[in-house]
C-alpha cells in the first residue's frame, strides 16, 4: 500500500496558525495602543489669572467710536479717550478645558489663552484678543500698550 499524505490539512493547520498570529499581534497592539491614550489623557482645570488693569493705545487708520468689552465675571465696556487710550480693568476671567496627552498639551483652555478681550468700533467687533496676546504688545515710553488695528 502506497502512503498517504494530508498536504491539503497541513496548509490549514499553516494558515490557520498564520490567522492566528496576525490576530494576536494587532490585540496586543490594540491593547496597548489603548493604555497610552486611555492613560495619557488627562482633563484638569487650569488656574485662574490674576486680576489686573492694562494701558492701552489704539493706532487705529480708520476713524469711529473705539472702546473695549471685557468678557469675565461681569461683561464691561471701557470707551475710548482722547487719542484712543485706554485703561482696561480685568477681572479674573472663567477658565475653560485643559487637555493634556503626557507631556503634550492638546487644548489649553486657561483663561491667559482664552479670546475675552474685544476691541469694538462703533459696536462691531474689529479684533479678538487674548490676554496673553495684549501683555506681549509693545509698550511706550507712557506705559501704554501699542496696539495697531
Amino acid at each position: 500500500m502506497a502512503k498517504r499524505t494530508f498536504r491539503c490539512r497541513k496548509e490549514a493547520d499553516f494558515k490557520l496558525s498564520l490567522l492566528v498570529n496576525i490576530i494576536l499581534k494587532w490585540t496586543v497592539l490594540f491593547l496597548v495602543c489603548m493604555a497610552f491614550t486611555l492613560g495619557g489623557i488627562k482633563r484638569g482645570t487650569p488656574k485662574f489669572n490674576r486680576p489686573t488693569s492694562l494701558k492701552l493705545r489704539l493706532d487705529a487708520t480708520s476713524s469711529g467710536k473705539y472702546s473695549v468689552l471685557v468678557r469675565g465675571a461681569d461683561t464691561s465696556i471701557e470707551e475710548a479717550a482722547e487719542g484712543n487710550c485706554i485703561v482696561i480693568n480685568i477681572p479674573r476671567l472663567p477658565r475653560g478645558d485643559c487637555w493634556d496627552f503626557y507631556f503634550l498639551t492638546i487644548i489649553d483652555g486657561s483663561p491667559e489663552n482664552l479670546k475675552s478681550i474685544f476691541v469694538l468700533r462703533d459696536g462691531k467687533t474689529v479684533k479678538a484678543f487674548s490676554l496673553r496676546q495684549l501683555q506681549q504688545l509693545p509698550v511706550d515710553k507712557d506705559g501704554f500698550s501699542l496696539l495697531k488695528l
